[in-house]
């Protein structure tokens, strides 16, 4: 019971975090041309199917398709427990067609985060290989 519930409220508070970001981009997009992308946990514990949906970019009002069979808005929001329950992805937006300077990683897949230069998913997963850090 105490697992489920500290389930529940990690995949509630995310769902919440999540819903914040695209409020502000609903106000920012007033002003800028935002577009929707989906940022995948850079660490070896990522879900294959996020890891594929890392980097996708899609308009901002539209919706990410997951392998598992998710649709949604975005990360926590894909209306299906094998892509919502845990996630730690985040959504980010392109302003204006430009995107974020870096991102977090966890070296190696454990450990606290450092801000990496912009990269995907794969690009990450294949420097830490040729690091023999996996």
């Amino acid at each position: 019971a105490r697992r489920k519930a500290r389930d529940v409220a990690r995949t509630e508070a995310h769902r919440v975090q999540v819903s914040a970001r695209m409020e502000s981009a609903e106000k920012a997009s007033k002003r800028s041309n935002l577009k929707k992308m989906w940022n995948a946990t850079l660490d070896l514990k990522t879900r294959a199917g996020h890891r594929k949906l890392d980097g996708k970019t899609i308009e901002r009002n539209g919706l990410f398709k997951s392998i598992y069979g998710g649709v949604g808005p975005a990360p926590g929001h894909m209306n299906n427990a094998k892509d919502d329950i845990n996630c730690r992805c985040t959504i980010a937006f392109k302003v204006n067609g430009v995107l974020p300077d870096t991102r977090r990683a966890r070296e190696g897949g454990s450990g606290a985060g450092q801000t990496i230069p912009y990269q995907t998913y794969e690009e990450w997963y294949k420097s830490i290989e040729e690091k023999g850090r996996r």
